[in-house]
This record gives structure tokens, C-alpha cells and sequence, in this order.
């Protein structure tokens, strides 16, 4: 065989063994590529196979449906859906699953396929059911109380259908533009989470308040008509302040907790008592002549049961007892301090305790508030008689007596320890259980 020959021989069997590989990688690939389905079903979001439907108009957020494929087959897969009225209803992908949004009253066929040959569907059928009632907070009575704090109030409502009880169409309520302006900044209502929001102003008095949510409907020509109107009553409470409250100390600094009093004019409890933590509620405050002196601070409560420390505002004003016993002072050795102290001139020769009143004010500028509050102290006059206030507290109000194990101790219990005395008896344990004097008075 010549050469030339035998080159030729050598390039077509190449040719062959080309197009041989070639072929068969083509029909390989095409058989690999052949998808072979069992099974393909659209199903809900619980996994099972999805019938025809029906659902609510709600509102925006919740006008949805969840669902999915289920697809046994032989290979991948690509899904499709389509809806065969997408003004009523479209699909969605959503992660690993798929959504159906609805907009309006309507059917469509929503269909899911892979080819000609593989689908599934199912009818859709979208309703709308009118509100027949709205409840907000779960007030039946249809009233509701707010603040008149300047914030602004969120109130959720449950809107009830005329056949479906809570499946109405929400995105049918608006409110009604016919409140108070003076009281409310401004009323919205957000149909999606289901909330009605009310802004109001700066308000110091309370009043009764109406506001309107009203329900419509639009027919298919586009046309509005009023449903219903629904009126809600809003006990308003005006944003002032509802109390004066005294904070005081037996030294500037505080370092304890801040002990608290508070007192009505009468003499009576007060219902608005409040307290931080850490705090202590006192009913008296008691001085002599040796102990004189007690460090205070001003907070006020408002009715919304917000406070606000107002010690070092320079708008409190104070008001010394009519006799004078007791003077108000105040000074910036230590910052802005304020204290009451016995005025020894004037409480020279008393032969009984005095119970005198001071007066605490302040005025809010911004709400133009004021409030005025009396707090009533008492200097104690010495006195051996049983019956006085000076024996009492002395004897009753210092030290509380217990009993353990046969063992009987003592335990301070007055919030100003400069009335501790100092001639007790202690047990191993620390425990008083004595004191080297009959007179109980005389640590003072």
C-alpha cells in the first residue's frame, strides 16, 4: 500500500470514529434529557390535593392563598401557572412555594403545568361580604377611653360580615371626617392590619368625644354607596397633672432611696399614689429642735401616669406654713437643693406640737397647667404625756419589736436614721435586744 493511500485510510476511519461518538453522545444526552411525570397535583398549604375554593375579600395583606406542587417524576421539572382571569386572581412564586393573590369578587381557573400533557387546576371563586359590625378593642358598647396627651393611640378592631362573621371585605371602611379637630390632630385607619390610629392634640380638660367609621360598597359601573355608619364614643381624658409628689432625704445627697410623700388635702390616701423602684412611701415627716432640717425634691404625676421631676426647673414655687415654724429654702452649694428647716425663733416657747403646712406649685408652660399641693409636717414638743404625738413616736414609731426562738430584738423601722438611737444592746448576732436607757428620747 502506497503511502498516499494509506494517509486517506487513516483520515476517514478518524471521520467515522467522530461522527460515531458524536451520534451516540446526542442520543445519550436526548435519552437523559426525557422527564417521565407520575404524579402532578396542585396542593394547599397542609399538603393536600387542592379542590375548588372559595374565599374572602379581607384586606390587602390577608386577600391570599398559599399553595404548591406535588410532582413525581424521572427527572427536573419546570412549573407554570397561569390564570385565566388575573383581574380576579394571579400566582406567585414565593420561595419554595407559590401564592394566589385575589383583588375582587370573580372566578378564575388558576392551572399549573409542566407541559400539554401534565397540568392540574381548580376554580377559584373570590367573594365579597359586606361588614355588619365593627368592634374596637373588644368593647361591645362601642366606647373606648384616650388620653389627650398629644400621642397618638392604636386600637385594633375586629370588623364582623353579614354571613361570614369576621371574612368581610375590610378594605370597604373609611372614617368619617366629621370629629373634633380641637380635640383630635388627626383619625386614619389602616385596613390592611386592622387598627384604628388617633392622633390627638394637647388637651388639659375631658370631654366625650364621637367619632363615625363608615362602610361602602362600589357596584360595577364604579359607583359608591354608602352601607352603614358606625359611632364610637371616646371618653377622653384631658392631659394635666394629677398630682404633686414631695421626695425627700434626711442629707442633699440621696444616696438612699428617694423616700416619697404624698398626702391629699384632707388627710385622706392618695389614690394616685405612685413610686419608682427603689422607692419607699412615708406618711410623716417629723422634726425637732435638734434634728431640723430635710432635703426635698418635686415630681409630678400627670393622668396619663407619665411623671416628670421638676426639682430644678426654677418653675416650682413654695409656700411657707402660715406661722412660719417651718421655713422653705433653697441654694447651689450642692446644686439647685431645696430643704425645709425649723425656724428656732418661732417655735421658741411652743409648749405642744404643731402640725404645719407647707405649699408646693408648679406650672406646665407647655399644656399651661398649674397644680398646687399642701404637704403637712410636724415638729414635735417634748413632752412626757403618754398621749403625745412626741411620746408615741419615740416609743412606737422607731423600733418594731420581735420575738425568736424566746429571744426578743428590736428592729429600726423610720426612714430618717438620724433618730436611731445609740445607747442599744446587741445579741452575737447583731440584733438589738435592749437599750441602756428608759428614755427612749434621749439619742435626740
Amino acid at each position: 500500500m502506497n503511502k498516499k493511500l494509506k494517509t486517506l485510510l487513516i483520515v476517514l476511519a478518524s471521520i467515522v470514529l467522530i461522527v460515531g461518538v458524536g451520534a451516540g453522545g446526542y442520543f445519550l444526552i436526548g435519552n437523559l434529557s426525557k422527564t417521565t411525570v407520575s404524579d402532578f397535583k396542585i396542593v394547599n398549604a397542609e399538603g393536600k390535593p387542592i379542590k375548588d375554593t372559595d374565599v374572602y375579600m379581607v384586606s390587602s395583606s390577608e386577600n391570599k392563598l398559599d399553595i404548591n406542587v406535588r410532582v413525581d417524576s424521572t427527572g427536573a421539572e419546570n412549573v407554570s401557572f397561569s390564570s385565566s382571569n388575573s383581574s380576579v386572581a394571579r400566582v406567585f412564586k414565593s420561595g419554595n412555594r407559590y401564592v394566589v393573590r385575589y383583588y375582587k369578587p370573580g372566578e378564575a381557573i388558576i392551572t399549573a403545568s409542566v407541559n400539554e400533557n401534565v397540568k392540574d387546576s381548580f376554580k377559584l371563586t373570590v367573594k365579597q361580604d359586606f361588614v355588619s359590625n365593627i368592634v374596637i378593642e373588644g368593647n361591645e358598647d362601642n366606647i373606648v377611653t384616650m388620653y389627650a396627651d398629644g400621642t397618638t393611640t392604636e386600637y385594633s378592631y375586629v370588623a364582623k360580615g353579614t354571613a361570614s362573621n369576621t371574612q368581610c371585605d375590610n378594605s370597604l371602611i373609611r372614617i368619617v371626617d366629621n370629629y373634633d379637630k380641637t380635640v383630635f390632630e388627626s383619625i386614619s385607619i389602616n385596613t390592611s392590619n386592622k387598627t384604628l390610629s388617633v392622633k390627638s392634640n394637647l388637651v388639659t380638660v375631658d370631654s366625650v368625644e364621637t367619632i363615625t367609621l363608615q362602610t361602602y360598597c362600589i357596584d360595577e359601573n364604579g359607583q359608591e354607596f354608602v352601607e352603614n355608619n358606625f359611632v364610637y364614643t371616646i371618653n377622653v381624658v384631658g392631659y394635666r397633672i394629677k398630682d404633686i409628689q414631695l421626695l425627700v432625704s434626711q442629707d442633699y445627697s440621696f444616696k438612699n432611696s428617694y423616700v416619697y410623700l404624698s398626702e391629699t388635702d384632707d388627710g385622706t390616701e392618695n389614690p394616685n399614689r405612685f413610686i419608682l423602684d427603689g422607692e419607699t412611701i412615708i406618711d410623716e415627716i417629723y422634726l425637732t429642735s435638734n434634728i431640723d432640717k430635710v432635703y426635698f425634691r418635686t415630681r409630678v404625676l400627670y393622668t396619663n401616669n407619665t411623671y416628670k421631676d421638676v426639682s430644678y426647673t426654677g418653675s416650682i414655687s413654695t409656700t411657707p406654713d402660715s406661722d412660719y415654724y417651718i421655713q422653705i429654702n433653697s441654694g447651689n452649694a450642692n446644686g439647685m437643693d431645696y430643704w425645709l428647716c425649723v425656724d428656732k425663733t418661732k417655735v421658741t416657747g411652743l409648749t405642744e406640737t404643731v402640725k404645719p403646712v407647707i405649699g408646693i406649685g408648679y406650672t406646665d408652660t407647655e399644656i399651661n397647667y398649674r397644680a398646687e399641693k399642701s404637704f403637712e409636717l410636724i415638729y414635735l414638743v417634748p413632752s412626757t404625756e403618754t398621749s403625745s404625738v412626741y411620746y408615741k413616736f419615740f416609743n412606737n414609731k422607731l423600733y418594731s419589736k420581735h420575738v425568736d426562738g424566746g429571744v426578743t430584738y428590736y428592729e429600726y423601722i423610720f426612714w430618717d436614721t438620724r433618730y436611731q438611737r445609740t445607747d442599744t444592746i446587741t445579741d452575737a448576732d447583731g440584733r438589738i435586744i435592749g437599750f441602756t436607757s428608759n428614755t427612749p428620747e434621749c439619742s435626740n
